[in-house]
């Protein structure tokens, strides 16, 4: 059938007349694009076009030029006649073939396209025009079905019939054109179609075409697009709609899914092709390309949904509906993604609350409830009768205070516990708020800073609208309430104390809402006027405590801490003050704080008496006798000089006249071990064995002046005082010079070369190499500048060997090395050294060559490359030759030599060179003559076997060819002779042997030989099999298989597989063989018919056997032990001897072990077998106590112990026997107190636990020191003159003096007693003396002014400022001195706080500023006025049940404290105090940790670190946090229990502790890196709201932790 080919072009079509068969090639052929899709439908158009009849399809007029119209009918020209000469053709005779059911398949392909109508209303947009593009939609209201009506299924022809003869099929030829053309028609439509062969395709006939777009996994493709058209194709414009698709970019539009972009996208076609077929449309498919998102933020949509722009690609966007979040009746849920509101309010049901919680009745005004005192109550849902769960609180911040008398209301809200399902409510709750009563004034004024005189109103006291402060019957006190002040008992005259009363006036004050008024109650004032007469004290001087000795530096042993007792009187009162040392009194000349030597005797010390109030008082002194006692000189120790030089005079060897030894003092002294001084007593030295030039350490005397010593120290008959001085002279080698260089010199063997002189590339080096030897000869060195020759040696400087590598002089270093470097420096010098070339002396014949023929060509010849040459000192090289040929004649068979020239490559250049003349290589070359008769080479032939083939080929030397004949004998039976080949072959039939002679024969000649062959019988054959046997058991029969024979078998075994010389298998029993691998073989015995035979060996082995074994019994071991320490018999040992037994037990322990018989070669070892061991206690570790060496008698002392092992408990002892002293102890605590002075021997035993035995300590002894009695005597102060002693009636009965039982006594300077008849002097001290009965106590001794008399009359105001101090403290304790206290301007004052027994100090505030619970405070330098409040606690001693008076009530750590008490993870740092702001130790962290994990017992006992003792209270807790990896310690062996812990370890201890979990991702601190070790700890502290940092933005990871936030992090982490 003709066809028209088409040629697409973008836009436009064009049509050529040729004919083809079934292919339309359409414009993607041309493209280059032979997609599979395209092609299918191609191939399914001409398919179709075959079966319609055969138009003409004209083409447009644009076309190529054309034929006339070969149709040419029209109205002018309806019918064809003879003048268009039109002839139809011939119609193709039809095919007989009938198309069957295989001739044709079925094609399922949709030409639907989805409409509006197909989808759900609600998917389809307002402005759609027809396919809704909302994402995801899907057709779910399309009701189309696929029918071949509607052209969804086709019917296509698959028919592989070939048309040809059979068929009677032959096609249509073509007739003759016409060649009538109208004129007409042909101007009034120029696009009129013509036709071909008379056939027209009807012009109304409408065909739609449709273009398909698949997003290919992507969303938002465009909407198909139809086109209707009579042509049979169409081109359809792409849509410029673009599909998107998550993480991928859109390249285009192709035919099939995983096709390359062909349409749309970047520079594809613009149109698509659908041709007229099965269905008339297309499918094309989106293509993407994937990439990374790099997605911006989340925005909200405002509907409820959020989307984000990939910030690569902005076409790229995501969208989500929002999620998360929780509303409430007021504020919307926040979305989690995009951060923003949405959603509806939450509905919730109203609340109402039908019963009010009630409050008490009345109340005091000022007071405040708390929500907690809200008691009882309702709420229900409105209109129902559900209880609404939930609490009861005041709406407002105080809105639970009582404001005024009468009626107080108070509004309350109700907060459902479900928040989520009810509102809140409010309601009203009443109180009567009622007055309290004034109880008393708890404070007196004190007024003592006003002068004799002074008015009543001038006191200053406290007026309206000031006052002073009541408590009342709450116990709450109020402050001011203004007083009227009582005057008319006041006297402005009298010195001492006064008291007034006033009245108080509430009505006055601030407080008539809160206070009753009063009648009753009074405030009251004291007042002590001021004596301005001033007054000098009366001293009894104290003692100095400190023992002095001789040799002691001033500096060092004189403190005012060391003054003890004395005291001060004036007028018969006592005067507080203070005793100092006189520092600008001389000793020797020098003060006090002069680093001055103390001399043994007596010394005499002035001591000042400072007053505390020194407007009062003035100034006093006194002096004390101390006694210096000399220490004993021991021996004199060594100085050391190092710093001279070798020959150093005496005079310069700057010896001093310090002299250096060693002293010691008595058993009182806390130096007695000794110590050392340095003194400059040495008068001369002793020269006489100093030796400047020894560099030998050298001792030197030097003598000491005795007598200046002597005032220091004691000096022991025969002790040597000379001063001793160790020399060491350290060398100061001379400058040396080369005054001579050395010659070089070097031979090899017996030949030498010149001096200096070396050849290239030899080693240079002064030392033998091989025999080669090199030396240096000649030099010399001298001290430089003189002639003094320095011995020494001389080598290269450079690290030997090396090598001179050309041939020239060379510059070389030489370095003089001196015999002794102390006295001579090194030095070095250059030298010029020749090098030279060695020269060739022969060379070396190589073989001759004797094995080449006559003619053999030159270059077969085989001459060496290279030829051995030798230099003129032996040295060898091998060197390329190049062989002359004009010295060669092929043709002689003469022995000739062919020569050669040496040819020297660049390295050989380097070393060897040609003498003059140069020699040359020779070697001798004899040629051999060709063609000899044969010589038969054959010696023997092998024999062969009766049935088995046999081959051997004769040899022969001579000229070939030859040839081979039996000259005489015959072959054996069956064989025969190849005459060309010499081969002797066949099967032979008999047995025997022949002999016969071959002949070889050739062109020149023959050659014979005599041979024989034997023939022998055929050999038997057999396999033996034998199996393996247990040893002791019946041995196993050995067999034979594959035999082929019929002779004896003899069976043989071996242990070695070799089958000969084996032993007969016969008697063998049970245990003839030992245990091991054998092998058999058998020899089978020879027969009329067969040969004999022995076997192939094969592998037996005799297995060894299981051994019996008794187990051993009571095995024991010791705990601590491994399975090593437990010894076993013979034969048995531990499968794991390092295994440690565990811990002790009454019951027997089973561990596995070996056992291993002694004839091991035939019996098995027997593993795993269970024996039991009974695990015993061990010993502890030595016990050892720890303590002072002395305890003060009325002080206790607590003992402690290390060592031990285990967990038993230390209990302690006295030892009677052994003590001169007496004392108690606490069994369990170890507290000593002394009862009695004297030695105490003290013994310890730690008891014994599971794994332990008891340990008892050696004897601990210590000593019981007598204490010194505190306090005064009392005594009578005298007034006027002309008393004695006894009038002052100096008592011990209500005196301070503890004890007050002993003899009290006046005593002078000297220590004798004075009479009572004593006459007393005016302003004079009197010495007192007393002592105890009770022999615990050291003699008291004082000083006391006794009588003082004024030296003026009268006296008159200082001048001063005065600054009031009123100290107050409240129940359960006392401050001294209290009430209203007059200090004068720049003076001290110190406050003594004293609780009553069962309180503590709670706190101390000064000028209302909090300073935590002090037990003393002193004002310094006194400026203005002040206050100091002390606040009490009752202090039981149970701080569980009682209260930490440093935990502040709401602070943060509150709850944490109460929580880890409550827990024992800590009892505070007393009874009363857990010193939150302390800082938290190492040791402390790991046992708070491990506390708060239950105090588990670690599995091992092994410590790593060694400042971790045994017996610690941390000990465990180490253990148990080494184990589960909280800490490595700081470094392998310390742990560093006493370092400080910083916030970030107790967190990383924390998170560790909780097996490290997932961090958070948020770090809001900025001093927090990412790569720190903490700073995943850090971030899941935060994210488990354990900590907040130290503000918004910083954690402070180095801070110390205190121990406040330590608990505080435990307690958030574990509540």
């Amino acid at each position: 059938m003709p066809f028209t080919k088409y040629f697409c072009t973008k836009g436009k079509t064009k049509a050529i007349g040729i004919t083809v068969n079934t292919v339309i090639t359409m414009r993607a052929v041309l493209a280059g694009i032979m997609k599979k899709r395209i092609l299918s439908i191609l191939l399914l158009c001409c398919m179709v076009l075959t079966m319609l009849p055969a138009p003409a399809f004209a083409a447009d007029e644009e076309a190529y030029a054309l034929p006339l119209d070969m149709g040419g009918l029209c109205e002018h020209h309806p019918e064809h006649d003879e003048t268009c000469g039109y002839i139809e053709g011939t119609a193709e005779i039809p095919c007989s073939h009938e198309h069957t059911e295989e001739c044709h398949s079925l094609i399922t392909r949709c030409v639907h396209a989805h409409t509006a109508e197909c989808y759900p209303a609600e998917s389809v947009s307002e402005n759609a025009d027809g396919l809704s593009e909302a994402e995801n939609a899907a057709p779910t209201e399309c009701v189309h079905g696929c029918t071949e009506k509607s052209g969804c299924i086709l019917q296509t022809s698959d028919c592989k019939h070939a048309h040809g003869k059979d068929c009677g099929y032959a096609p249509a030829s073509m007739g003759k054109s016409c060649t009538y053309v109208c004129e007409i028609c042909n101007s009034k439509d120029s696009k009129t179609r013509k036709t071909l062969l008379g056939a027209v395709r009807p012009a109304d006939t409408q065909y739609t075409y449709t273009l398909h777009y698949d997003a290919n996994g992507g969303s938002g493709a465009p909407p198909s697009q139809s086109v209707k058209s009579t042509e049979f194709y169409v081109w359809v414009p792409i849509s410029e709609k673009i599909p998107t698709r998550d993480g991928y970019t859109f390249m285009g539009w192709a035919n099939t899914r995983t096709g390359k972009p062909i349409y749309g996208g970047n520079g594809g076609y613009t149109e698509c092709l659908v041709v007229h077929g099965a269905d008339m449309s297309t499918t094309i498919y989106a293509i993407w390309e994937a990439h990374d998102h790099s997605w911006g933020e989340w925005t909200s949509n405002g509907n409820g949904t959020h989307k984000r722009t990939c910030a690569t690609d902005s076409s790229h966007t995501e969208t989500g509906n929002c999620s998360g979040g929780k509303a409430t009746s007021t504020e919307k849920a926040i979305c989690e993604t995009c951060h923003t509101a949405y959603g509806e309010l939450l509905q919730l049901t109203k609340t109402v609350i039908t019963t009010p919680p009630t409050l008490p009745a009345k109340g005091y005004v000022g007071n405040e409830y708390m929500d907690e005192a809200l008691s009882g109550g309702e709420a229900k849902a409105e209109g129902t009768g559900v209880v609404v769960l939930g609490s009861f609180r005041f709406k407002h911040n105080g809105g639970g205070r009582v404001v005024r008398p009468g009626e107080n209301r108070m509004e309350v809200l109700f907060t459902p516990d479900d928040t989520e399902a009810y509102t809140t409510a409010e309601c009203i709750v009443t109180v009567t708020g009622i007055k309290r009563t004034i109880t008393r004034v708890p404070e007196d004024v004190v007024i003592t800073d006003k002068p004799l005189g002074t008015p009543f109103e001038d006191l200053g006291l406290p007026l309206s609208p000031y006052g002073v402060m009541v408590e009342t019957n709450t116990g709450a006190s109020f402050s001011p309430i203004p007083v009227t002040w009582d005057g008319s008992n006041y006297n402005p005259n009298i010195y001492g104390e006064q008291i007034i009363t006033g009245e108080l006036h509430v009505e006055q004050s601030r407080y008539t809402d809160k206070l009753e008024p009063t009648s009753t109650v009074k405030a009251t004032a004291r007042i002590t006027l001021i004596d301005d007469r001033i007054f000098t004290p009366t001293l009894e001087p104290p003692t100095y405590s400190k023992q002095l000795y001789g040799g002691d530096l001033c500096f060092l042993v004189f403190f005012d801490k060391y003054l003890s007792g004395g005291t001060a009187t004036a007028n018969g009162e006592t005067v507080s003050g203070k005793f100092t040392l006189d520092k600008d009194q001389k000793i020797y000349g020098h003060s006090l704080t002069a680093s001055t030597l103390l001399q043994a005797g007596p010394l005499q010390l002035k001591v000042i008496f400072t007053p505390d109030n020194p407007w009062r008082y003035t100034k006093a002194e006194c002096t004390i006798d101390v006694n210096v006692i000399p220490r004993t000189f021991k021996e004199a120790t060594t100085g050391y000089i190092t710093n001279k030089k070798f020959g150093t005079p005496f005079e310069e060897l700057s010896l001093s006249d310090s002299f250096s030894f060693y002293a010691v003092g008595d058993e009182n002294d806390p130096n007695g071990t000794g110590s050392n001084y340095d003194m400059p007593v040495v008068t001369s030295w002793d020269a006489s064995t100093y030796d400047p030039n020894s560099f030998e350490e050298q001792t030197i005397y030097g003598t000491v002046d005795r007598a200046e010593l002597e005032k220091y120290f004691t000096i022991p008959e025969g002790a040597d005082l000379r001063a001793v001085r160790k020399v060491q002279l350290h060398p100061d080698p001379a400058e040396t010079e080369i005054t001579q260089p050395p010659v070089f010199r070097w031979r090899n063997g017996d030949f030498t070369l010149p001096d200096n002189t070396i050849f290239t590339w030899r080693k240079l080096q002064v030392k033998p190499y091989n025999d080669e030897v090199g030396t240096l000869v000649g030099g010399m060195a001298k001290v430089k500048g003189t002639d003094i020759v320095a011995p020494g040696t001389f080598s290269f400087k450079e690290a030997p060997p090396f090598y001179l590598r050309s041939a020239e002089e060379h510059e070389v270093t030489v370095v003089f090395k001196p015999d002794d470097t102390r006295l001579h420096k090194p030095t070095e010098t250059t030298i010029k050294i020749n090098a030279i070339k060695n020269t060739i002396k022969d060379i070396d014949e190589p073989d001759p060559i004797t094995d080449k023929s006559i003619g053999t060509p030159f270059e077969q010849l085989g001459l060496p490359e290279n030829v051995c040459i030798n230099g003129v000192d032996g040295a060898w090289r091998w060197i390329e030759a190049a062989w002359n040929e004009s010295s060669y004649d092929a043709q002689s068979s003469d022995w000739q030599t062919i020569t050669g020239t040496l040819v020297l490559g660049e390295d050989d250049g380097r070393i060897f060179q040609q003498p003059e003349p140069a020699v040359t290589a020779a070697i001798r070359v004899k040629l051999t003559v060709p063609d000899s008769p044969p010589t038969v080479t054959t010696e023997t032939l092998s024999g062969g076997t009766v049935g088995t083939v046999y081959s051997q080929r004769l040899t022969a030397q001579g000229t070939a060819p030859i040839t081979w004949r039996i000259d005489s004998g015959t072959l054996p039976a069956g064989l025969s002779l190849d005459a060309d080949t010499g081969e002797i072959s066949g099967t032979p039939t008999a047995v025997g042997t022949a002999t016969f002679t071959v002949k070889a024969e050739n062109s020149v000649g023959s050659g014979t030989k005599e041979l024989s062959i034997t023939i022998a019988k055929p050999q038997q054959y057999g396999k033996v099999s034998m199996g393996d046997y247990v040893y002791g058991e019946t041995p196993s029969t050995p067999s034979l298989t594959d035999w082929t024979g019929d002779g004896s078998v003899t069976y043989y075994y071996t242990t070695t597989n070799f089958n000969s010389n084996g032993a007969k298998w016969k008697n063998i029993q049970a245990d003839t063989l030992n245990a091991g691998t054998y092998y058999m073989y058998a020899e089978l015995g020879e027969t009329e018919n067969y040969g004999s035979f022995t076997t192939a060996c094969v592998e037996f082995r005799v297995l060894r056997a299981m051994p019996t074994y008794t187990k051993p019994t009571g095995l024991t071991a010791i705990y601590g032990q491994t399975l090593a320490d437990v010894t076993l018999p013979n034969g048995w040992s531990w499968m794991n001897s390092s295994e440690s037994v565990g811990n002790a037990s009454t019951a027997a322990k089973k561990f596995k072990a070996k056992f291993t018989p002694a004839d091991i070669t035939n019996y098995n070892t027997v593993e795993d077998i269970e024996l039991e061991v009974t695990v015993n206690k061990a010993n502890q570790a030595p016990l050892t106590i720890q303590g002072a060496d002395g305890v003060v008698y009325g002080q206790t002392l607590a003992l402690t112990t290390t060592g031990g092992s285990g967990s038993g408990a230390v209990t302690y002892r006295i030892d009677t026997a052994h003590s001169t002293g007496e004392a108690t102890i606490d069994p369990n605590t170890g507290v000593l107190t002394p009862v009695k002075v004297g030695s105490v021997s003290v013994i310890a035993t730690k008891a014994g636990d599971n794994d332990y035995n008891d340990i008892t300590s050696a004897p601990f002894v210590l000593m019981i020191k007598s204490a010194p009695p505190t306090g005064k005597p009392k005594y009578t102060k005298i007034t006027t003159g002309g008393k004695t002693l006894k009038d002052a009636a100096l008592t011990t009965e209500g005196s301070t003096l503890n004890p007050n039982d002993g003899k009290l006594e006046w005593v002078d300077d000297k220590g004798n007693v004075l009479p009572d008849s004593t006459r007393v002097e005016a302003n004079k001290t009197y010495k007192w003396r007393f002592t105890p009965t009770n022999t615990n106590y050291t003699i008291l001794t004082g000083e006391i002014e006794l009588y003082h008399k004024s030296s003026g009359g009268g006296g008159s105001s200082s001048g001063y400022s005065y600054y009031t101090i009123k100290a107050t403290a409240g129940t359960g304790g006392s401050i001294s001195p209290s009430g209203n206290v007059s200090v004068r301007e720049g003076r001290d004052q110190t406050f003594t706080i004293t609780p009553d027994k069962g309180y503590a100090v709670a706190n101390v505030k000064i000028d209302g500023k909090s300073i935590g619970a002090v037990k003393s405070y002193t004002f310094e330098n006194v400026s203005r006025t002040h206050t100091i409040e002390v606040i009490f606690m009752k202090a039981n001693g149970n701080p569980q049940t009682g209260v930490f008076v440093d935990v502040a009530t709401g602070s943060y750590y509150e709850d944490a404290v109460d929580w880890a008490v409550e827990n024992g993870i800590t009892k505070g740092t007393d009874d009363t105090h857990f010193s939150p702001d302390g800082i938290c130790t190492r040791a402390q962290a790991v046992t708070f940790l491990w506390r708060t994990a239950g105090s588990p017992k670690p599995e091992t006992r092994a410590m790593p670190f060694t400042d971790v003792p045994v017996g610690s209270y941390y000990y465990d807790a180490v253990l148990w946090a080494v184990e589960n990896g909280i800490t490595k310690g700081t470094s392998e062996t310390r742990f560093s229990p006493n370092m400080t812990c910083s916030r970030a370890q107790i967190v990383t201890f924390l998170w560790r502790s909780e097996k490290s979990p997932a961090a958070g991702t948020a770090n809001p601190f900025a001093d927090v890196k990412s790569t720190a070790y903490y700073a995943d700890a850090v971030l899941w502290a935060v994210k488990e709201n354990i900590t907040k940092g130290t503000t918004n933005t910083t954690f402070s990871p180095d801070a110390d932790c205190t121990r406040a936030q330590i608990v505080t992090f435990l307690w958030r982490c574990k509540k």
